[in-house]
């Protein structure tokens, strides 16, 4: 039946904030890396060719390339050297990977990597490492916030549905783990 305005809406899910994650796999306390924003860009290079002879297009594919930016607060563990000295050596990158799990659904658990009633997908980034450091404080709050730039070979998707929420999960890593 349409509203006063002659609308018809329909709810198409929900999600809550609480159930929003960045965490670390295999990480006992994740409050060193504070995260405030993720941003991943993936593409593929695509070349237009107009011929000369007829009116036709051509699209040549190029190589993929990917690139990532995250920053964060700078927190009491020294989980930010960690980090950055897992994906800082472009001589050691190999076969790591950097799993960025989303989330679907509502509501919070004693779980911090895994909120309740949630299905979980993955975003896998192939061989990061890292390209950019930077770091800022203000006088005003005195907070220091540090910005990690990086890039990817490839990118995959392992996919749930619906709605999803982040969590970052490096789980080929022991950052911050004690020995």
């Amino acid at each position: 039946m349409p509203d006063m305005f002659g609308r018809e809406t329909v709810l198409g899910g929900v999600m809550s904030a609480e159930a929003t994650r960045i965490n670390f796999s295999n990480v006992t306390n994740n409050a060193g890396l504070i995260m405030q924003q993720l941003q991943l860009e993936y593409k593929q290079n695509v070349t237009r060719l107009y011929a000369l002879e007829d009116a036709k297009v051509y699209f040549v594919a190029g190589r993929t390339e990917g690139v990532f930016t995250v920053q964060h607060v700078v927190g009491p563990q020294g989980l930010l050297k960690a980090f950055i000295e897992k994906y800082g050596d472009v001589c050691k990158i190999g076969d790591e990977v950097l799993k960025v799990g989303t989330f679907v659904g509502c509501g919070t658990s004693n779980d911090v990597a895994t909120p309740k009633d949630t299905k979980p997908s993955s975003i896998i980034l192939k061989a990061p490492v890292l390209t950019a450091f930077g770091l800022q404080m203000q006088a005003g709050n005195m907070v220091i916030a540090s910005t990690l730039t990086g890039m990817f070979v490839s990118m995959e998707i392992e996919e749930a549905g619906g709605n999803q929420n982040l969590l970052i999960d490096l789980s080929t890593a022991d950052i911050g783990a004690e020995a």
